[in-house]
């Protein structure tokens, strides 16, 4: 987590923890009146060479879908965040490579 004018860059791998530390990032971020930037990065698998797998249905999850999973990740972490009433006027943003 950084912090650089006024706004929080919090990357996330989706995991417990890391939900657990965006509890203090998004209270660092209430109480300072910073803008918060959830970032998630899609790592795609890297073949050396074409396998039957590449080549069966539904084998592997396609960047697509691993995109709209990530975006629904995000709207749950925002949506749990502005269940608490202090962070309702929270600025936040997301990023995804």
């Amino acid at each position: 987590m950084a912090i650089f004018n006024n706004h929080i860059f919090f990357p996330t791998d989706f995991s417990t923890n890391a939900d657990h530390a965006l509890s203090f990032a998004a209270e660092i971020a209430h109480k300072t009146g910073a803008k918060l930037t959830l970032f998630h990065a899609i790592q795609d698998p890297v073949h050396s060479a074409p396998s039957a797998m590449d080549f069966t249905a539904g084998s592997e999850t396609s960047r697509e879908e691993k995109t709209r999973k990530a975006n629904a990740r995000f709207d749950k972490l925002i949506n749990d965040l502005k269940q608490h009433k202090k962070y309702q006027d929270l600025k936040i943003a997301t990023l995804l490579e």
